[in-house]
């Protein structure tokens, strides 16, 4: 796991935060206060921009080695690793705003993890 950890702490270090305005392109535009609406711009109230880390179902990052061996000790027992994937592949660059299935080649790490990190790894626990 270690050699993962690495090689993930180098691919997606510091490129994985977004804005939580949808709208901001990037880190620069991620300033002051927007328009937050829950459901279709019915009921609307300001809401601070922030600029970090995703959480959909967990807090993760790459960011450090401690915070990748992290993710990747989740990635490995196969719970939320969906997740993890899903903010990778839309990876623009850094201090850019995500974009759908940008990065579609940052699937390769994951794909990788799972059949050597999930195969190998689980079954020496296991055995």
């Amino acid at each position: 796991m270690v050699p993962y950890a690495v090689w993930g702490l180098n691919i997606f270090n510091g490129e994985m935060r977004s804005c939580s305005d949808s709208n901001a392109l990037g880190f620069d535009d991620c300033l002051n206060e927007y328009m937050a609406s829950p459901v279709d711009n019915s009921l609307q109230f300001l809401a601070p921009r922030v600029w970090d880390n995703p959480s959909p179902s967990t807090s993760f990052s790459f960011d450090s080695f401690s915070a990748s061996f992290l993710i990747l000790l989740e990635i490995v027992s196969l719970e939320g690793w969906i997740d993890v994937l899903k903010v990778a592949l839309d990876i623009t660059g850094p201090d850019k705003q995500p974009g759908i299935n940008t990065s579609q080649f940052n699937a390769l790490f994951f794909v990788l993890y799972n059949l050597l990190g999930a195969v190998v790894i689980l079954t020496l626990f296991v055995s």
